[in-house]
């Protein structure tokens, strides 16, 4: 019985022919179909828009404070839309978004 020898731990044309192709060495930068997180990105943009054009009690100093960065967030996620940064625009979002949870309690 002949027993063959393993291949050596440092080639390293054996581990680079083992990694996938298709997967960059910055790794995946946006999940989905950017037509897909654009459209979710409006809609979260305008939502948020709702939400805070909704409360109908007076704000204190700090919540004002607060709605202010919110407004913000959504000008440059509009902005970052318009440039074509669509993850960009769904962080900003996200941002507005989780700052008017907070104002909304």
């Amino acid at each position: 019985m002949r027993h063959r020898k393993p291949p050596a731990e440092n080639d390293t044309d054996t581990q680079q022919a083992a990694a996938p192709a298709e997967v960059s060495a910055i790794g995946q930068l946006s999940s989905g179909d950017p037509a897909d997180l654009r459209q979710k990105t409006q809609a979260s943009i305008a939502e948020t828009e709702r939400g805070l054009k909704g409360i109908n009690r007076r704000l204190n100093d700090q919540e004002q404070k607060t709605a202010e960065h919110i407004r913000e967030f959504i000008k440059q996620a509009k902005a970052a839309l318009a440039s074509g940064d669509v993850d960009g625009a769904s962080t900003l979002a996200a941002k507005a978004k989780v700052l008017l949870t907070e104002l909304q309690q």
